[in-house]
């Protein structure tokens, strides 16, 4: 995963709302995904606590988009009853 260069923390900022700005608006769920990708990327253990002055990484895709993709990619492939031994020969 490459990442976005470093974004510094301003006063009155959140994860989520980095995540927003970065990423656009993808609901409750998915800003949250978004912001704790950011979060773990940047080596931050509590999301709720950053400071300005702070600088951190932001991953170059949502995670939230490549979780819904995967998702739909699963139930693609249940729907087709098509495992991933019958993709990879296992």
């Amino acid at each position: 995963m490459t990442f976005q260069p470093s974004h510094v923390v301003s006063a009155g900022e959140t994860l989520t709302g980095i995540a927003i700005d970065t990423y656009g608006d993808k609901g409750d769920r998915g800003n949250h995904i978004n912001a704790l990708a950011i979060a773990a990327v940047s080596g931050i253990r509590d999301p709720n606590l950053i400071q300005p002055g702070q600088a951190i990484r932001i991953p170059s895709v949502s995670t939230a988009d490549l979780v819904a993709m995967a998702a739909d990619l699963e139930q693609f492939l249940a729907d087709k009853k098509i495992s991933l031994d019958d993709i990879f020969g296992q």
